[in-house]
């Protein structure tokens, strides 16, 4: 069911793509640079049908655990050695895929420039259109280095996307979150994001 959300990525298998819009509301196409900044975003969260509860997914072969809001959906491949760790989605409008890759650089932000790069190559060759406005922050922790990284996606068929990837560095270990969701519904979906990378956990 979830990989019938997650078609937009194909080799990813991440980003979901909705084909049922309404072209005569699509308001125009702004190609300027769009304001991302945090405050912006996270001033009046919507959380919609969200329940209180939030459920722990703990990936012990991956060596991480999160926390995840109960109303989403869950396939996990916790129990394999599998690149694709989980595929976590909430119906067609969001939802994120979880990836354990091998750190190969001495240096993590040439990690990210070539990862990110690689991210972008790969999104353009399977659904073509354009990117816009990156946004990149790091953080270099005790322990281990995060990223967090925005995109705007505008496709050639008029849908427009926001692109999330979290990324967490730890010795040989690169634990990557790849999200995406309906720009429309940024504010209601970002910070829920957000909620779930800060609940992020190494673990032995």
């Amino acid at each position: 069911m979830i990989r019938k959300i997650i078609i937009v990525l194909l080799i990813i298998l991440l980003i979901f793509i909705i084909w049922k819009f309404n072209i005569d509301k699509k308001k125009a196409k702004d190609e300027s640079t769009i304001n991302l900044v945090e405050n912006d975003i996270y001033q009046v969260p919507d959380y919609g049908d969200f329940k209180d509860e939030w459920r722990t997914f703990e990936d012990k072969i991956g060596g991480y655990k999160i926390n995840y809001p109960a109303d989403w959906l869950i396939e996990s491949k916790a129990d394999t050695d599998d690149m694709i760790r989980a595929d976590i989605a909430y119906g067609q409008r969001a939802g994120f895929q979880i990836r354990k890759l091998e750190y190969t650089s001495n240096e993590f932000n040439n990690f990210l420039d070539s990862y990110l790069e690689n991210f972008k190559e790969e999104m353009v060759s399977h659904w073509k259109g354009e990117f816009h406005n990156e946004q990149r922050s790091v953080d270099n922790r005790i322990d281990h280095n995060f990223s967090r990284t925005t995109f705007k996606f505008l496709a050639e068929n008029g849908t427009e996307w926001l692109f999330i990837e979290f990324v967490w560095q730890k010795d040989k270990t690169v634990i990557a979150f790849q999200c995406g969701l309906e720009y429309d519904f940024m504010d209601q979906y970002l910070p829920i994001f957000d909620s779930i990378s800060e609940s992020f956990e190494f673990i032995e």
